[in-house]
C-alpha cells in the first residue's frame, strides 16, 4: 500500500507484506474503511509537550483511495510498454536476444516480439506484483544484481522468482509506474529522459516524471 500526502505522484509512505515486522499478519487483502482523526501522543511523533498546539485543528481538503492493478489480474497477458515522455518508443529487448544480462532499452515502435512483454502475477511475491517476461521465453525483467541504488541497470535474466524480478504496477494518471520489490520506492526509468533508440533502462527514485510512467497496451 502506498500513502500519499499532497502529491499523488510521490508516495509519502509505502508498506508491503515483505516489510511488516516478523510474526505479524498482513490484514489488508479485504475491504476496509478509513478513520480520520487528530491523535495526540503515541510512538509517532511522541508524547505532547509544551510546544504542542492546544487547541489544535486538522483540515482535510480531500481523501482519495486508489485501486491498484495488483491482485485482480487485470494486467495479466501480453503487452507493449510505452514511455510517456516518448510515445513513439517502446520497451525493447536489445537485438531480440535472450541471454542473462541482455539490456532492456527503448526503441522505436516496430511491432516485433522484442517489444512484447508478458505480465503474470501467478505465485509472485509480494502478492499482487507481476513478473514481466519477454515474449521470447522465460526471461524476466530484472534489476541487475538486485541493486537498490539510483542508476542500477535493468536487464533480462532467467526468471527466478526473486524480488529483483517482482514488479508492482502503480496507476499514475492514464499510465503506470513500475516499482521493483527489492527497491519499492524506485521506478523503472528511462535514463536521462532520453528519447534515443538504444537507451538502457534503469531504476531511479520515483519522482512522477513522464520517463517513469509507462502506457501498458
Amino acid at each position: 500500500m502506498d500513502f500519499y500526502r499532497d502529491n499523488p505522484a510521490q508516495p509519502f509512505f509505502t508498506v508491503t507484506p515483505a516489510n511488516i515486522p516478523a510474526g505479524t499478519q498482513w490484514v489488508f487483502n479485504h475491504p476496509f474503511f478509513l478513520i480520520l482523526n487528530l491523535a495526540v501522543g503515541g510512538g509517532f511523533p511522541g508524547p505532547p509537550n509544551a510546544s504542542t498546539p492546544n487547541p489544535a485543528l486538522v483540515l482535510v481538503d480531500w481523501v482519495r483511495v486508489y485501486s491498484g492493478s495488483g491482485g485482480g489480474g487485470s494486467l495479466n497477458g501480453t503487452h507493449t510498454l510505452t514511455p510517456q515522455h516518448a510515445t513513439s518508443k517502446r520497451m525493447d529487448l536489445s537485438g531480440a536476444q535472450t541471454f542473462n544480462g541482455n539490456k532492456v532499452q527503448i526503441w522505436s515502435a516496430n511491432g516485433t516480439a522484442a517489444q512484447n512483454w508478458v505480465f503474470s502475477n501467478s505465485g509472485v511475491t509480494p502478492a499482487g506484483n507481476y513478473n514481466i517476461a519477454s515474449s521470447l521465453g522465460a526471461w524476466c525483467l530484472d534489476v541487475a544484481g538486485a541493486g537498490t541504488a539510483n542508476g542500477t541497470k535493468v536487464q533480462i535474466w532467467q526468471c527466478n522468482g526473486t524480488n529483483a524480478q517482482s514488479w508492482r504496477a502503480v496507476p499514475s494518471g492514464n499510465a503506470y509506474e513500475l516499482r521493483p520489490a527489492n527497491a519499492p520506492n524506485s521506478c523503472l526509468d528511462v535514463t536521462g529522459v532520453s528519447t534515443t533508440d538504444g537507451t538502457q533502462l534503469q531504476i531511479w527514485t520515483c519522482g512522477g516524471g513522464a520517463n517513469q510512467r509507462w502506457g501498458i497496451n
